[in-house]
């Protein structure tokens, strides 16, 4: 995998914790989230007692459904986190059964899906490049988790 592509991958990570860290903190926090809400639009039912309480309880419990949700989103990227530093890679040789020509033909995250050459098993994957096209054979090094790779060659489908 290129070098530009593994420090996607941990960018990936890091932004990802930091969105985690900050529900946690919504959650953990001893502010209470209906003080903002105080001289806003729900001020009048707010500064009932009884529904402050209620308000503070339904925040903290959404925030925390949040948190659960997100971090079901994160494991993938927390897993392959080893096999990036190892460089335990998957390779996968194959023809592109879809293609991704979504905005222009600049580099940017693609998603594909291959057919593996010896198995015929449709491998779906993420790689950050151009336009990819239905029929072309290439490689790709993918971390397991989370499916995210590099190609490494292109042959034109004939």
């Amino acid at each position: 995998m290129e070098s530009s592509d593994i420090l996607y991958f941990y960018y990936m990570v890091v932004v990802h914790c930091v969105i985690l860290l900050f529900f946690v903190y919504l959650v953990a926090r001893k502010k209470k989230a209906s003080d903002a809400l105080k001289e806003g639009i729900l001020k009048e039912w707010v500064e009932t007692g009884k529904n402050q309480y209620y308000f503070e309880v339904v925040f903290r419990l959404c925030m925390l459904l949040v948190v659960v949700w997100y971090f079901g989103i994160c494991i993938p990227y927390f897993k392959d986190i080893s096999y990036a530093r190892n460089k335990d890679f998957n390779i996968v040789t194959g023809i592109t059964k879809s293609q991704d020509h979504s905005r222009n033909n600049t580099v940017r995250k693609r998603y594909l899906t291959i057919t593996e050459n010896e198995t015929n098993k449709e491998i779906r994957v993420e790689v950050l490049d151009r336009f990819i096209d239905i029929g072309e054979i290439m490689t790709v090094v993918y971390l397991p988790n989370t499916r995210f790779g590099s190609r490494i060659q292109k042959e034109e489908f004939k």
